[in-house]
């Protein structure tokens, strides 16, 4: 009897445990991936921005190494748009449908318009999710698509917005911090010297922009600029040196759009993503500036890719490419990560199914449910 009741009790123990979740479980696989960073010590690691929560992915174990979502921990994490990693310590920002969340690796700390000084966006659609993107001194840059102006968040306080006149759609930083860059909607490419706090625009009337609708940025470890619009790509050097490159797309002679920008450092090919659900779309495109030749991948049966819209891309540490096609029909691609090898064109599918959970058990739709309280 004795030993019956040691295993019941160690068994209500383990039960206890856990159910910090109250007994629920997310069992489920992404369905969506908005975006895909690199690990900037790991050359292995990817973190990915999934509708199920942050995951971050191995590409030579093909394993999820970590993740968070609506029951792995408190406060719960439900969908990432955006995530961005801090270059003085292993922190990572992340945005949630109504504010934004910080993991260290251990523990999670979220901030929503309700329960703290976040602002910005907070009166702006709420179909545009918050942005963040780290500058090089660990401060935080937020920002929303369809809002005037961004907001810092410095050592976990949240600074008064920084009004502008233009809405930021991407924002980087040189290497060493002393610039920040800003691509607008409607007034071209925007610089600030932090040093001074002054600002200086490009537009295609006073550089070689070839829009002052922008799109997207990067900055390689070279300083180059790399600035996407929906007419191709403009580079500006450290040295104010200008280049262009645009490609016309053969069946409709508008140029390639660049969405997001992603650069080869040992290479220096180009990764764009040349496709948005919201526009016309044409796949992935490898580009190689010394020639300026697009290598454009979409759904043409000719590739292993053959898809024509991804909702984000990128190079990894490897050197392979990561793309998250956007599935609209075939239910058990949905969600998939495609590792993309140039050399070769080859494809292999990526597990970041870590709980294996099936597309669907027995229906696709739950209509109703009840619960009995205690």
């Amino acid at each position: 009897m004795k030993t019956k009741l040691l295993t019941l009790l160690a068994f209500f123990c383990t039960i206890n445990a856990f159910t910090q979740t109250d007994g629920w479980y997310l069992y489920t696989k992404p369905s969506e991936i908005t975006k895909i960073t690199p690990d900037d010590v790991n050359t292995d690691e990817l973190h990915l921005a999934t509708d199920i929560g942050y995951i971050k992915y191995n590409t030579s174990t093909n394993s999820v190494t970590d993740f968070l979502n609506l029951t792995s921990q408190d406060p719960a994490v439900g969908k990432v748009k955006s995530l961005a990693l801090d270059p003085t310590s292993n922190n990572i920002a992340f945005t949630l449908n109504d504010g934004i969340g910080v993991y260290d690796g251990a523990s999670v700390i979220t901030y929503s318009y309700d329960n703290s000084n976040l602002t910005i966006g907070e009166s702006t659609s709420a179909f545009l999710p918050l942005q963040v993107e780290y500058a090089k001194d660990g401060s935080l840059y937020i920002y929303k698509e369809d809002a005037l102006g961004y907001q810092m968040f410095i050592n976990g306080a949240f600074e008064v917005e920084e009004a502008t006149s233009f809405r930021p759609q991407d924002i980087v930083e040189n290497n060493t911090g002393t610039k920040a860059y800003f691509a607008s909607d409607t007034n071209g490419l925007w610089e600030l010297d932090k040093s001074t706090d002054t600002w200086i625009n490009h537009t295609p009337s006073n550089s070689d922009l070839f829009s002052d609708f922008l799109l997207s940025l990067y900055v390689d470890m070279n300083d180059a600029l790399y600035i996407g619009s929906f007419q191709g790509i403009n580079t500006l050097s450290s040295s104010g040196v200008w280049n262009s490159y645009q490609e016309l797309n053969p069946i409709n002679g508008l140029p390639y759009q660049a969405h997001e920008i992603s650069v080869n450092e040992t290479t220096s090919d180009l990764l764009v993503n040349t496709s948005a659900p919201s526009t016309y779309f044409f796949g992935l495109s490898v580009v190689d500036l010394s020639t300026n030749t697009w290598t454009n991948y979409r759904e043409d049966d000719a590739n292993c890719l053959n898809e024509n819209v991804y909702s984000a891309t990128a190079f990894g540490g490897n050197g392979k490419v990561y793309a998250a096609p956007i599935i609209f029909s075939s239910i058990p691609d949905i969600g998939k990560l495609v590792e993309f090898t140039p050399s070769t064109e080859s494809c292999t599918n990526s597990n970041i199914n870590y709980l294996n959970a099936p597309v669907a058990v027995n229906s696709n739709v739950i209509s109703d449910f009840s619960i009995r309280k205690k």
